[in-house]
């Protein structure tokens, strides 16, 4: 086997693991946002999500050439994202 083939079939393996994944039924079914919708909810460009996925802050499911994004992930951003807004604004306010 090449290395060439060997890369198409790993490429294969892991598109049929996160089909595999995304449709498992869980005890709680997790909702999978697309890239635009990521990008609505934190009000970030599409260079902003990019280099979120680069540094592994977010990790995406990819499918089809296409990435998703665990909601539960995407939430737990907002609220962290809000958090250090709020420690920010309190700092003043601490003498």
């Amino acid at each position: 086997m090449t290395s060439k083939e060997f890369k198409v079939l790993w490429e294969a393996i892991t598109e049929l693991r996160t089909i595999v994944l995304m449709t498992t039924p869980s005890t709680s079914e997790e909702v999978f946002l697309t890239s635009n919708q990521v990008m609505k909810m934190l009000n970030i460009s599409k260079s902003t999500l990019y280099r979120m996925r680069v540094n592994k802050f977010i990790t995406p499911v990819m499918v089809h050439k296409r990435y998703y994004y665990p909601k539960s992930l995407i939430t737990q951003e907002i609220l962290e994202r809000a958090q250090r807004i709020q420690d920010q604004s309190n700092f003043f306010d601490e003498s």
